[in-house]
């Protein structure tokens, strides 16, 4: 009894109770630690059997249209619902390649966690490191190349035919003088896309007076090995790059808020890996080059590069009057890039035209001519293929100037010959018969799918 009276007293042990209190305390956070990492386990070994399973269904449901080993899974990439019928052969071609290259290796469109080359992923087939042989060379563009040609035929050789509405000119015709009788209703303009010589006169409208005279450069790089094909690969570099666009906004705007006193303490920063060096940094801005505006103005160019390598994406990033720290560059790069990729640049730039720049990435990556060279045509080809855009800006940069021409209505796509026979230029009053034009859309129809076929035969 006595010993158990001194055990409460200073310099004696804790009582029993406590000792027993403070055990439980510990077990519970050590069970809490080890249902968190079962949780996850779980989840991850849950989401590869579900995926295994996809790609065993999917097998079974198309293996009479692919006579493929039990090792290949068909590759199945979504369609937007106004797919051409050029750009649907051209994806059902590259889901071919895609399921005759990647051995062993499923893709169901699940949103991929470890995307890294060197980690082993769950979503991998029985453990196969997740590592894309399709982007080993440039296999994968000639068998998109055939079918983007054969787009590019087909709107040279169509023209789009719009027609006056009759309802406006009654309405106008008290204050505009009468048409003529023999004017034809009819409007003929060129089938043109943004693969045309006239892309760029639409880039020099909305960038001509667009100026910045000073900021940074930064690159966004992907692994493309990481990725089961271009669509993923894209879509997730877009996806991180919206991250850091969000990031340097958030940023800015916790910057000047701290600089009017509003905020007290300035963002705290998680130790990500590579920010040891960085703990010091309380902005993300160098404010020795330069006081950071108010609102983030950005030009955002994708380019798909061929010269020095096979179409990896990256996205060139054009910050006005902001400079990054070596802080703010270790957090782009390992707090929101990694692990999509381990290669980011930043450089500086002084008095740069968007107007120019812009149209530089245009004449070398998206315009194809005659004259053009095979990297041209293979970076043009995944623009089309993806249908992503060449450019994007902040919105303050875009101008409002809209062309439309009212009074007319859209009729359609229709052939420079019609049924192959009378151009249309002359033969605008057969526009008029129904019957005439059914029999040019089939003809029509009947000519470009026949094209398809002779390259889908090869």
């Amino acid at each position: 009894m006595a010993g158990s009276r001194e055990a409460g007293v200073a310099g004696g042990s804790p009582p029993e109770s406590k000792r027993g209190k403070r055990g439980v305390k510990k077990r519970r956070k050590r069970d809490k630690s080890e249902d968190r990492r079962f949780l996850s386990e779980f989840k991850a070994r849950f989401d590869s059997l579900v995926e295994i399973a996809l790609s065993q269904q999917l097998a079974e449901e198309t293996a009479e249209q692919y006579s493929l080993r039990k090792e290949y899974y068909p590759v199945k990439i979504p369609r937007s619902s106004r797919c051409n019928p050029f750009k649907a052969s051209a994806l059902k071609a590259y889901e071919d390649f895609l399921a005759k290259r990647d051995i062993g290796v499923s893709y169901t469109r699940l949103p991929h966690k470890n995307n890294s080359s060197r980690i082993t992923s769950a979503y991998a087939w029985e453990g196969l490191l997740l590592s894309h042989s399709w982007c080993e060379n440039r296999d994968y563009v000639k068998v998109i190349k055939p079918f983007f040609e054969a787009y590019l035929d087909y709107t040279n050789s169509h023209v789009l035919v719009f027609k006056r509405n009759c309802e406006d000119d009654s309405l106008l015709s008290c204050v505009l003088p009468r048409r003529s009788e023999n004017e034809s209703p009819y409007i003929i303009i060129p089938f043109r896309t943004r693969f045309h010589e006239s892309y760029k006169r639409k880039v020099y409208a909305q960038l001509k007076k667009v100026f910045f005279p000073h900021g940074t450069h930064l690159i966004l790089t992907t692994d493309l090995d990481s990725y089961p094909d271009i669509f993923s690969a894209v879509e997730e570099l877009r996806r991180r790059a919206s991250k850091v666009i969000s990031f340097l906004r958030r940023e800015l705007r916790y910057f000047h808020e701290y600089c009017a006193c509003k905020r007290l303490k300035p963002p705290r920063r998680p130790l990500w890996k590579g920010l040891e060096e960085c703990k010091c940094c309380r902005w993300i801005f160098d404010l020795e080059r330069g006081f950071p505006p108010k609102e983030l103005r950005y030009i955002c160019v994708l380019e798909f590069s061929f010269k020095r390598g096979v179409g990896s994406p990256h996205l060139h990033i054009l910050l006005d009057r902001i400079y990054l720290n070596k802080c703010g560059i270790a957090l782009i790069r390992w707090g929101i890039m990694y692990p999509h990729s381990y290669q980011m640049k930043a450089v500086h730039f002084y008095g740069l035209k968007a107007r120019s720049y812009v149209m530089k990435y245009a004449k070398k990556l998206l315009i194809v001519s005659t004259k053009s060279s095979e990297s041209v045509l293979n970076s043009a080809c995944l623009y089309w293929l993806t249908g992503r855009r060449l450019f994007s800006t902040s919105r303050d940069l875009l101008s409002s100037e809209e062309h439309q021409k009212k009074g007319y209505v859209f009729l359609g796509i229709y052939p420079k010959l019609l049924r192959g026979v009378y151009p249309i230029e002359e033969n605008l009053h057969l526009l008029d018969d129904p019957e005439f034009l059914a029999d040019v859309r089939i003809h029509d129809e009947w000519v470009w799918s026949s094209c398809i076929r002779k390259l889908k035969a090869g």
